[in-house]
């Protein structure tokens, strides 16, 4: 693994690697979103659709990567951490600050089963923590449950589309899509290199802060994997395109449940505790009851609701780092 060994021993070496980590995996994280947008766009796939699919496993890539090199080094909690503060950042931190920039209005889309589905996932946690563990059973039940999510989605586009041939769309050429291709293996290397980077520099600084790995997951980690999320989010809603951005955030808290979690799991258990990691599920879990309540009633995040979503996620923080 690149940069292990000595530089991973030294504070100061290690704060670089965070550094590059995030910016290695922003820029992979672009280019696999903008790669695979742009197939999925010549493909004819709505905005909705891709927030939900393609930006949402996109922006999940880092949350993957990290975890699943996190738990090969016998990090687990550093894996709790990252996924929990992670959705905490997503629900809290991105959507308050999008609906704060540009109050959310996803009122023309149709994602109440989506919605359900998050919630859904979001209870599946407590079957861990009264089990006292994500076995490799319950990874592989939850890595199926994302299988039957993604099925649903793509057969229910398919009978939304218009019958008859369907025209190409205007510049998407062969050379196009082998360049976009190439852009989107691009980012998949870009992701594993900075989520190597991210790892081994958080666990060598959370060791010298004297921070436990699931503090450093659920902040530095956390919200430096949620950067392509946030950047996603608050570029489309700023385009007129909020569905993409609520899709995008409530895609990206299922996958990171479901297939960051179960996967995971399925490659090695990770324990888990309510002494340990109680408020860290819990947060996240009343902030998906909340934002759920807003979106299935008016399917509209305002700035009020905005503002009382980023006030949570700054009480977070500090319990994280104070009081945790």
């Amino acid at each position: 693994m690149a940069f292990r060994g000595r530089a991973c021993d030294d504070p100061a070496m290690a704060w670089l690697m965070i550094l590059a980590g995030l910016g290695v995996l922003g820029i992979g994280a672009e280019a696999l979103v903008r790669g695979a947008a742009w197939i999925a766009e010549a493909l004819g796939v709505r905005p909705l659709i891709v927030g939900l699919t393609v930006v949402a496993i996109g922006t999940s890539a880092p949350e993957m990567v990290v975890s699943v090199i996190a738990a090969n080094q016998g990090e687990t909690g550093l894996v709790i951490g990252n996924v929990f503060g992670s959705n905490t950042a997503n629900l809290a931190l991105i959507l308050g600050l999008t609906a704060v920039v540009r109050p959310i209005d996803a009122s023309d889309s149709k994602m109440r089963f989506e919605i359900l589905w998050l919630l859904a996932a979001s209870l599946l946690t407590f079957v861990a923590f009264l089990g006292g563990e994500f076995s490799r059973q319950l990874g592989v039940a939850m890595t199926a449950m994302i299988v039957v999510f993604l099925i649903w989605l793509v057969l229910r586009e398919r009978r939304g589309r218009p019958k008859g041939p369907r025209e190409t769309p205007r510049g998407k050429t062969a050379i196009s899509g082998i360049a976009h291709l190439a852009m989107t293996a691009a980012g998949g290397l870009g992701l594993y290199y900075g989520g190597q980077w991210l790892v081994d520099g958080a666990i060598t600084v959370a060791k010298d802060l004297g921070m436990s790995p699931p503090v450093i997951g659920a902040t530095i980690v956390a919200i430096g994997t949620s950067l392509p999320e946030l950047a996603a989010s608050i570029v489309a809603a700023r385009r007129g395109h909020p569905e993409m951005a609520v899709g995008n955030i409530v895609g990206s808290n299922v996958f990171n449940i479901l297939l960051v979690l179960g996967v995971t799991a399925t490659i090695s258990p990770i324990p888990v505790g309510w002494a340990e990691h109680g408020i860290r599920m819990l947060v996240p879990m009343v902030l998906t009851v909340y934002v759920a309540f807003l979106l299935l009633r008016t399917m509209r995040i305002m700035k009020p609701a905005g503002m009382i979503l980023l006030i949570c996620y700054v009480w977070y923080i500090i319990w994280e780092i104070l009081l945790a």
